[in-house]
């Protein structure tokens, strides 16, 4: 039978959080997923703890480096089933993650991006993240841009989507060098409404030295100028691209 859930994870050099990301994975209580585990030639001891696992849901495909967003657009394009559900080599899920979303996705039948609160998770301690947005009910639909205004509503280990959407966004641009995640959540906004899920059902790990927590050369940076015509129009797009200029 097809899994509900194709789950990916890219990996580099992840040895010290890689264990316990993917047990945090193969330790969901919705059992029913495959899980795509992308090493992108890593260069320490990940692979080896990668193969320590015996699960039969797991499959691990090792590539030269070729960065994040090509290892993710691998796992993608190898995803047999109908949601592909995104998740960073070092951060966690709730062991509740998968069965909640699975409960979105039968709930708005209709809708194909789905994405849970996220907590950032320190060595002592764990701080909620902050959105922009009150939200009282456990699902609710949102729009990309006005839900960000603060923190993005979607993030790599915190969203789960219909694979056939990547017909009409495109995956990852991996010509960008750093901001590849927001080029195609906001190619997501424009086409998708959201379902967010307000409980903590992920957490993303503080490691001081990866990509997303050191300062990147400007140039490297997206300018998002392929949405220029888009942001004249669209208040809240324009804030949010000013923010990540």
């Amino acid at each position: 039978m097809k899994p509900f859930f194709s789950v990916v994870i890219s990996v580099y050099n992840k040895a010290e959080y890689i264990k316990e990301t993917i047990s945090s994975v193969l330790n969901q209580s919705f059992v029913h997923f495959e899980l795509i585990v992308i090493n992108d030639g890593s260069t320490d001891a990940s692979e080896q703890i990668i193969n320590t696992f015996t699960d039969k849901r797991l499959r691990l495909i090792t590539t030269a480096n070729q960065g994040a967003s090509k290892a993710r657009n691998t796992g993608m394009s190898k995803a047999s089933s109908d949601y592909i559900s995104l998740l960073d080599g070092d951060d966690l899920w709730d062991i509740d993650y998968l069965k909640t979303m699975q409960d979105a996705i039968l709930k708005y039948p209709k809708i194909k991006v789905f994405a849970a609160a996220l907590a950032q998770k320190y060595k002592s301690k764990t701080i909620p993240v902050n959105y922009n947005f009150t939200q009282d009910p456990l699902f609710e639909v949102h729009d990309y841009f006005k839900s960000s205004l603060k923190y993005s509503l979607l993030s790599s280990s915190s969203v789960v989507f219909n694979k056939a959407i990547l017909s009409e966004t495109g995956d990852f641009d991996v010509s960008i060098p750093s901001g590849q995640d927001t080029d195609l959540w906001i190619r997501i906004g424009l086409k998708f409404e959201i379902v967010f899920v307000n409980k903590i059902l992920a957490f993303y790990r503080h490691v001081p030295n990866s990509l997303s927590n050191t300062t990147a050369s400007p140039k490297k940076k997206p300018k998002f100028d392929k949405f220029l015509e888009e942001e004249k129009d669209n208040i809240y797009l324009k804030k949010l691209m000013d923010r990540n200029r």
